[in-house]
């Protein structure tokens, strides 16, 4: 197992957080569709499948506190989660917020109507609202459409000690269990209308449904050496096999959504793209080539501003579009918003993104302390 691992899954982040970015322009102005909806090439378009390997990622990663026994209180816990993601979040909405207001054109005929959904809101103050306590059922279409995912992350996170007690304690086969059990009332909605969405997944069912990949991730932690070990055993055709697998699993999986129509057909196709993620995560942790490929600094400079650039780059696509659109070409906009959103994200992951996870840190600390000598003080009481 390579030491470096986090930064390898940092690196996957990053690698999928321009997955999500190159999505977003393929939506707005679909070229080539052919060849990005069937060949190889549909990872690079894929949004979705890379959510749902945020997701993963995001159980793996917070699990190794648990697992290691390192996880001190709850409000430590939690307030390091939200100064991770709330703070750089409201900070990327004020900046979104702004932008809208300022910049948008009533809509542009030639561009797709996905595109057209968005910034039409205005400063509307309940949907302000919604978005600033974030674990809301939020219009996703109205500043940053990326926010459905982060409405997970922190209902989630919320509940996640209580999700470690179950991986720490039951078998995998108990908590595998129990995602198909969490997917099962997730897919209820969908059935039975009982939460109407205001966005794109943000009812508390789909949270529900959610959860079961954190638990997936956490997984992939508790048995990542055993992973590996079973790994390192294959020879290099099933290896192939295994990343050809996974491939397919995370690239294709939607093809269920067009042979099933159920209204829960979604849920099956993320289980699918669960399948392929966790097979790219074990190759991740396990495999030199891939190991290699991950720890280039290029990607490993992705991988770090990863969460300011998923943050930030829906936002400057819109600005651009709406600034520029009809006076330089398409394709000279889309090299503009990658550039402008890579120098925004090293700025947002330097003077935002990193100080607040560092003050969320020393404040954990500090609560964890607070609570030892405390209990410390009782227990010598006693």
């Amino acid at each position: 197992m390579n030491k470096n691992r986090l930064e390898q899954l940092d690196s996957l982040r990053g690698l999928a957080s321009l997955s999500v970015f190159a999505h977003h322009m393929w939506m707005i102005t679909p070229v080539l569709p052919l060849v990005f909806s069937y060949s190889p090439f549909r990872i690079f378009v894929y949004g979705h499948a890379a959510v749902i390997l945020f997701f993963i990622l995001s159980g793996f990663v917070l699990s190794l506190p648990f697992l290691n026994n390192k996880q001190g209180s709850y409000y430590g816990y939690i307030l390091k989660r939200f100064f991770r993601i709330y703070i750089p979040y409201i900070v990327s909405l004020a900046i979104a917020i702004t932008l809208s207001v300022s910049l948008h054109r009533d809509g542009i005929n030639s561009l797709s109507d996905w595109f057209n959904q968005f910034w039409s809101k205005g400063l509307d103050i309940d949907i302000i609202k919604e978005h600033i306590l974030l674990i809301t059922n939020i219009h996703t279409d109205a500043y940053n459409t990326v926010v459905w995912s982060l409405i997970h992350e922190m209902r989630i996170s919320i509940i996640f000690p209580i999700i470690m007690f179950a991986v720490i304690r039951y078998k995998w086969s108990t908590n595998l269990l129990l995602c198909l059990l969490l997917s099962s009332i997730g897919a209820m909605n969908d059935v039975f209308d009982f939460e109407v969405r205001n966005g794109h997944y943000t009812s508390i069912f789909d949270t529900v449904h959610y959860t079961s990949f954190f638990i997936t991730g956490a997984l992939l932690a508790k048995y990542k050496e055993n992973l590996a070990r079973a790994y390192h055993k294959l020879n290099k055709i099933h290896k192939w096999a295994l990343l050809t697998t996974a491939m397919i699993f995370y690239s294709y999986s939607r093809i269920v959504e067009v042979v099933i129509h159920q209204p829960f057909n979604h849920i099956i196709t993320e289980y699918g793209i669960a399948f392929g993620s966790i097979i790219v995560v074990i190759m991740a942790l396990s495999s030199n080539a891939f190991t290699n490929f991950l720890m280039r600094k290029p990607i490993i400079f992705i991988g770090k501003i990863s969460y300011s650039l998923y943050l930030y780059h829906f936002v400057i696509l819109l600005s651009s579009i709406n600034l520029f659109y009809g006076k330089l070409p398409i394709v000279l906009i889309y090299v503009l918003s990658f550039i402008t959103t890579i120098v925004v994200s090293v700025l947002g992951y330097y003077f935002i993104e990193d100080p607040s996870a560092k003050l969320g840190r020393k404040v954990s600390q500090k609560i964890n302390l607070y609570q030892l000598k405390n209990k410390t003080s009782v227990k010598k009481g006693a």
